[in-house]
């Protein structure tokens, strides 16, 4: 059990991001997130490689494995030589909305432009219960001006489909600026709910 974050290949002609493997791999209940490499952004497997994946989750790897595409449809983009299909099920927002037995059917089914969270599990040859979340969201309420800092930063450092902040009542007198730039997060949704944000004539509000 291991998470294996940030991970960047630059040897082995970028190949696994976090591992490239020509020899016997066995992963179970691990975390691969925010790697990167030419090719296998989270695992490579080279041909005549044996490995072994349970229970393991894959989130924000480059290149991606899976997508959802321009069509709202799930895409298998790269296999990397370790991903087959041979059952899955597709959650959305918490929901069991799909299942199935073939790669075909998952690029078929239209994921809702408004589910929040999106994820894959899949069962193939030698990969057992894994987990692709494809989409992420979060919300959060908050009631004072730091934890609006707070929230922002949260969003510019993870990478979110959506972050929404919903200000309840409360203190929103400025102590600081806030900036947003270089963002992780590309969709911030802010609900004032009739709050005040008061830069008090010195602090810069985004």
């Amino acid at each position: 059990q291991s998470n294996l974050t940030q991970n960047n290949a630059i040897g082995h002609n970028g190949l696994g991001g976090a591992i490239a493997n020509d020899g016997t791999l066995t992963i179970t209940g691990s975390n691969f997130n925010y790697n990167k490499a030419t090719y296998g952004g989270a695992i490579y497997n080279a041909y005549g490689g044996a490995y072994a994946i349970t229970s393991t989750t894959f989130y924000n790897n480059t290149p991606a494995n899976f997508i959802i595409n321009t069509d709202n449809h799930i895409e298998l983009t790269t296999d990397d030589n370790y991903i087959s299909v041979d059952t899955f099920t597709i959650i959305a927002d918490d929901e069991e909305v799909h299942t199935g037995t073939s790669r075909s059917d998952f690029e078929s089914y239209t994921v809702f432009p408004e589910s929040l969270n999106v994820q894959l599990i899949l069962n193939g040859t030698n990969t057992t219960d894994n987990t692709f979340i494809l989409r992420k969201s979060k919300e959060v309420n908050i009631t004072c001006y730091d934890e609006l800092v707070n929230a922002i930063k949260d969003a510019q450092e993870e990478q979110y489909y959506k972050y929404i902040i919903n200000l309840k009542t409360g203190n929103y007198n400025a102590n600081q600026n806030i900036t947003w730039n270089e963002s992780a997060t590309r969709k911030i949704i802010i609900n004032g709910n009739g709050q005040t944000l008061d830069g008090l004539n010195t602090y810069q509000f985004i």
